[in-house]
């Protein structure tokens, strides 16, 4: 019992360090991300895979779609799969009943990712203020933990492979985040 506390506040600790880390060497512009053609589909299954067993301790369903044919988008397969997990992770903090749904289709020759979640939503004039770095919702951090610091990894990781993640919520409906990056 001891040992997997410990277990588990050193992993949690690690993960701390590294968005502290990985977050400095953005902000340096020290982060050199690949640019090879991403196997999208499996970017996406092996996230929703990394976040399936907590969805089921929760008993918060976990839903994935490929919608159609996806353009071909090159960058970093690993910071994808960072973003897509970092974004179903919080889905899975602020959702105690409902869903979470990813799902990747694309408008034209923009690949759209779609993380929807049923959880507590997030109040409209904070919408814009949670991607800064060490920012959550107002009482976000007390009662649901973390550093604030995963949504500002996530835009700026985004926006190095020339897309955007933005945000839609209601407070008591849940969040619909959307990353978008250009096709090849």
């Amino acid at each position: 019992m001891l040992a997997t506390k410990a277990k588990s506040a050193g992993e949690k600790l690690l993960t701390i360090v590294n968005d502290v880390l990985d977050l400095a060497r953005l902000e340096a512009g020290v982060v050199d991300l690949s640019n090879e053609p991403i196997d999208v589909p499996e970017v996406a299954r092996s996230a929703v895979e990394l976040c399936a067993e907590r969805a089921l301790a929760k008993e918060v369903a976990l839903n994935a779609e490929v919608a159609g044919a996806l353009p071909t988008v090159r960058g970093d397969a690993s910071r994808l799969r960072q973003i897509l997990v970092n974004l179903m992770g919080n889905a899975l903090k602020f959702t105690e009943l409902g869903q979470i749904g990813l799902r990747i289709s694309s408008q034209g020759d923009t690949l759209v990712m779609t993380v929807s979640d049923t959880g507590v939503g997030i109040p409209t004039d904070q919408l814009e203020r949670i991607f800064e770095r060490f920012e959550q919702a107002p009482g976000a951090a007390s009662r649901f933990g973390g550093t604030g610091l995963g949504l500002a990894i996530s835009r700026r990781l985004a926006r190095q492979m020339g897309g955007e993640i933005t945000v839609r919520s209601r407070v008591g409906e849940g969040s619909v985040f959307t990353v978008t990056l250009p096709g090849a």
